[in-house]
């Protein structure tokens, strides 16, 4: 083989080298931002004792929550 022969053969395999290092970086960050964007589901909690317990206790908020309530929600709390 020529010198020329030999340079352009050495210039190839950087590129592809390059080439190569590249796109396992682009799949490296890919598998990153997938892990961290996925939805990760869960079951839905049971919540029906922790209403029967509120429910039970008879709790009555003061005033001052009424209030904090209404100004805090937009809407009217303590209508039918």
């Amino acid at each position: 083989m020529s010198v020329f022969q030999e340079y352009s053969k050495m210039k190839a395999m950087e590129t592809l080298k390059l080439q190569k290092k590249e796109k396992e970086n682009r799949h490296i960050k890919y598998q990153h931002l997938d892990k961290t964007m996925t939805t990760k589901h869960s079951t839905i909690p049971n919540m029906m004792s922790a209403y029967k317990q509120v429910m039970e206790s008879n709790y009555k908020p003061t005033e001052e929550e009424i209030m904090s309530r209404r100004y805090t929600s937009g809407r009217p709390i303590d209508s039918n």
